[in-house]
């Protein structure tokens, strides 16, 4: 349930309004102010449950970074797949007066490594890249990422 800029209150579903609805997932307050969700709970199994591959990937180059931004966009724009998720971050920090460049990005897939391979092909080609994935459950791919 959203309160739109206008006002007025909307029930916003995947099916009713896909694109507000994806909008609002990520948009801050720019659509309105989301008042009530709903969540679906999945069983996400237990540690010993490998079912996930992933892990993080860091850019150290500013081309490295821009291409980590433009695959991100590309990401975020393409249809969803509910087994892919991503997390990046891209940034320049100054080292005794010297630029130090970092781009980092959280990649998941439930599913094979090859699975991973297909759905972050793009990312896993920016020349340099550095790999850190493998098998994991659940519970391990959010101690890998930031704030768990």
């Amino acid at each position: 349930e959203i309160v739109m800029v206008d006002g007025s209150t909307r029930r916003v579903t995947a099916d009713t309004d896909p694109q507000l609805f994806r909008a609002i997932k990520g948009g801050g307050g720019r659509f309105g102010i989301v008042t009530r969700y709903e969540l679906k709970a999945y069983p996400t199994g237990t540690n010993e449950d490998k079912n996930w591959y992933g892990g993080s990937i860091t850019a150290l180059t500013p081309e490295g970074m821009d291409l980590m931004v433009q695959y991100t966009e590309k990401f975020v724009a393409a249809t969803d797949d509910p087994k892919a998720t991503l997390l990046t971050n891209v940034g320049m920090l100054k080292q005794n007066g010297a630029p130090l460049y970092l781009g980092s990005g959280f990649l998941f897939y439930k599913g094979t490594q090859d699975e991973f391979n297909a759905a972050f092909k793009d990312f896993l080609s920016i020349p340099g890249i550095i790999v850190q994935a493998q098998p994991m459950s659940y519970l391990e791919a959010t101690a890998v990422t930031p704030l768990g």
